[in-house]
Order: structure tokens, then sequence, then C-alpha cells
């Protein structure tokens, strides 16, 4: 990273925003925060058709066929939860913070986030700079990344992976 002298400064106003987001409090609540905005934006990109399936799959009773953020933003908080409890958000975060990279990986995490989704990096950004803290679940997150990234370029292809989502959510 100190060889990166055309980011310098960029890095040491990251730094700051790092050591000022460490600060903040619960990790386990920002980051359940995090997966939920990717889990939601996620989300948002499934298809009406493929949702009308979810009551069904994910067991919810229901007399009328329900299409509404609802139902969109109890996907996104099952898809949080799920993910937070594989991760184990401690221990990932303990070691983050033992190695000598974690600054680095985060400021450059949050900076491909920038690149690859600038809407989910200002949503996280806008929640207290949770951008920075991204790198912690990003291996976790980065399938529902690039399937957003599917979403915007093929749709059709899209829609298989989401019911691959949702298969396996139900189970």
């Amino acid at each position: 990273e100190f060889f990166d002298s055309d980011n310098r400064g960029r890095n040491k106003n990251e730094t700051i925003r790092l050591i000022e987001t460490l600060k903040k409090g619960s990790f386990r609540v920002r980051i359940t925060e995090i997966v939920k905005i990717v889990a939601s934006e996620f989300t948002a990109y499934i298809p009406e058709k493929i949702l009308e399936l979810v009551p069904g799959k994910l067991g919810k009773m229901t007399g009328d066929i329900f299409v509404n953020k609802v139902l969109m933003q109890d996907m996104a908080s099952l898809l949080a939860d799920k993910l937070i409890t594989r991760i184990g958000i401690n221990a990932v975060f303990s070691t983050a913070l033992m190695l000598g990279s974690a600054r680095a990986r985060a400021i450059y995490a949050s900076q491909r986030l920038f690149n690859e989704t600038p809407k989910i990096y200002y949503r996280l950004k806008d929640k207290g700079d949770l951008d920075l803290l991204f790198f912690i679940v990003e291996d976790h997150l980065d399938p529902f990344i690039k399937a957003i990234l599917i979403a915007k370029k093929s749709p059709s292809e899209f829609e298989k992976i989401v019911l691959t989502v949702i298969n396996g959510i139900s189970q």
C-alpha cells in the first residue's frame, strides 16, 4: 500500500473514516446491516413471476399472491440471518483486526464495491461508512454482488440464479 502513491491522499482519508467507523459500536449489528442492504438490493432485481413462487417455497401461508416490499424485506432479512449464522462474525472480525493488512483490505474492498456496484456502495456509506466494513463479509456476499451484475446484463440468467437461491433457503 505504501507504493500506491497515486492514491495515498485518498487512502489517508479512508483510514480516518475507518478509525471513526470502528469506534461506532456493535459490529454484529453493523455487519447484519451490510448483509441486509446487499440482500435487499439482490431481491430488488427478482422478477414478479419468481416472487410468486416465494411464499410457497418459504412456507408462508396466504390466500392471495402478494408481491410487495414487505415480502422482499422478509426475503432480505432471511438471507441476512442465514448468512450471518454461517459467517461467524466475531471470529472473522477478530482475525481481520489482527492482520496488519486489515486497513488496506477495508479501503480496497470499499473501492472495488464502488467500482462494481455504486448503488450498494453509497447505501452502505450513507449508513455510517459501512462500506469500510464490507471486506469482513465480502467473500460471503460476493455471489450476490455477482448475481446483481448478471441481473443487469442478463435477466434470464439471473432468474436461474434466484431459483437456486430460493431452493437453498427453503431447505
